[in-house]
């Protein structure tokens, strides 16, 4: 094999990992972040609305709101969602960043050595990237989701050129395949058809 593809193939399958790795794990840490926030907010201004009229809430509802935003504050302190999602939202869009860099040379006029030479670089720019990744964005939970996700709905999605192409699409062209004018008019008449 071609050191050239071999490097190209391994540079698609990582930067694939990584990406979906990082938006799931971006994704999954905004959809925490928000709803506790939000409550937060909203039983923040309860309890300080009781405490300041002492007639809005009962007595019991006012101790249960209360105990509620010490757990709430006390989950996203520990848990620190925002910036869980921060920290995963721009690896994930260094990674993109990278896989951008991986896109101009693939469809590049280059011959294999100079392309090699590119993809060395991109290479060990993604080393760098995975040495300096910090334990923050490091989850288990979001590394399970990531990989029940690649079993299910990221099936057959795990390069990064699969970000580009759909099952139609020629790879190599990145054209769709044309269909033939009477197989259009077919689709027109059975449209027309359903609609009477």
């Amino acid at each position: 094999m071609n050191p050239s593809t071999a490097l190209k193939d391994k540079l698609d399958t990582d930067l694939g990992f990584y990406y979906w790795k990082y938006y799931i794990a971006g994704a999954f840490w905004s959809n925490i972040a928000t709803p506790i926030n939000l409550c937060i907010t909203i039983l923040s201004a309860l309890v300080s609305a009781q405490a300041n009229t002492d007639s809005l809430l009962p007595k019991n509802l006012y101790k249960d709101l209360s105990i509620a935003l010490l757990l709430l504050s006390t989950l996203n302190t520990f848990l620190r969602p925002h910036i869980q999602m921060n920290e995963n939202v721009q690896l994930k869009q260094k990674y993109d960043a990278l896989g951008a860099e991986f896109e101009q040379v693939h469809f590049s006029q280059g011959t294999d050595d100079s392309k090699y030479i590119k993809y060395e670089e991109i290479a060990k720019q993604m080393n760098d990237l995975r040495k300096s990744d910090s334990p923050i964005s490091q989850n288990y939970l979001t590394d399970l989701i990531h990989i029940i996700c690649r079993r299910t709905c990221l099936k057959g999605k795990n390069l990064w050129l699969d970000l580009l192409y759909i099952q139609s699409v020629n790879q190599e062209t990145q054209t769709t395949p044309e269909k033939p004018a009477e197989n259009n008019i077919d689709d027109e008449n059975m449209l027309v058809q359903e609609n009477i």
